[in-house]
């Protein structure tokens, strides 16, 4: 199996997980999990929300806030314009971008969680591969929370990402950090080495490696806390029953999630005698 990133063959083995052998790239640090067997379609249907990620819904308004958190940086970067989120569940990020004043727009690969995003909560949510899909508009800013881990080809993800943008706009990208101090502590057992739901683990090396070679400049690598409801935290931790705690909203940082802000670099021309120019 090949990096996903720079095309390296023969990765280092690091740890067979659940079943899925585990690889670090040795000339990028990219590490990849090869799930080449396995079936990945339908893993994001109701069930995934239901059995996997209980309680994504009913924490709506602890999501709510920290989108608000995220906006308010992204407005520090650029101006209010076309935003477009890809991989956006059940729209809760879309809504809180158009409640701003953003023109946004999300794609989902999931038919049950974009159907949510439109019909519950009137989110303007796509059901659709972004890969395949045919986008004649450009946008100012695009974001990827929590998916290009999820993804089959996330080199491919984010060169269509940069045929999108306008010139000079910014993209957003978050994910785990597996070269985080507690992701070291943790090696397989870390919360996100979750084959095949996960397939690819970044560090701020890799990432960068991959948005570089995409045409990106990478303006900052952050590793910002969150907000999680207190009964979701207690459920998941201790299987209490979630309705014993007051929906509570309690920041945490465990440090091994990082946030990508890069921006799209102008196209390089040439002119008559081939010179490169801006």
């Amino acid at each position: 199996m090949k990096c996903n990133t720079c095309e390296t063959e023969g990765g280092v083995l690091l740890w067979s997980v659940g079943g899925y052998r585990v690889y670090r790239c040795p000339v990028c640090d990219l590490i990849y999990a090869d799930c080449s067997g396995a079936d990945l379609t339908g893993l994001y249907e109701e069930d995934y929300y239901k059995k996997v990620y209980p309680d994504y819904e009913t924490d709506r308004e602890v999501h709510n806030r920290n989108h608000e958190a995220m906006l308010e940086r992204i407005e520090h970067m650029t101006t209010r314009g076309r935003l477009l989120e890809i991989g956006s569940a059940f729209g809760f990020f879309i809504e809180s971008a158009r409640r701003r004043g953003w023109e946004a727009t999300g794609y989902e690969l999931s038919e049950y969680a974009s159907s949510v995003a439109r019909v519950k909560y009137g989110a303007n949510v796509i059901h659709a591969d972004f890969l395949d899909a045919k986008i004649a508009e450009r946008y100012d800013c695009v974001c990827i929370f929590d998916t290009i881990e999820h993804v089959a080809d996330p080199k491919g993800l984010v060169g269509k990402v940069a045929s999108v943008l306008k010139p000079g706009g910014h993209l957003i990208v978050s994910t785990g950090d597996i070269a985080s101090p507690f992701a070291r502590v943790m090696g397989k057992r870390w919360r996100m080495v979750q084959p095949p739901l996960h397939i690819y683990y970044y560090c701020p090396r890799s990432i960068t490696s991959l948005l570089e070679k995409q045409g990106f400049s990478v303006e900052s690598i952050t590793h910002d806390g969150k907000y999680h409801n207190l009964g979701s935290i207690a459920q998941h931790l201790f299987g209490a029953p979630k309705k014993a705690f007051p929906a509570m909203p309690v920041s945490i940082n465990l440090g091994d999630i990082m946030t990508v802000a890069a921006r799209l670099k102008p196209a390089r021309r040439t002119d008559d005698n081939g010179k490169a120019n801006l």
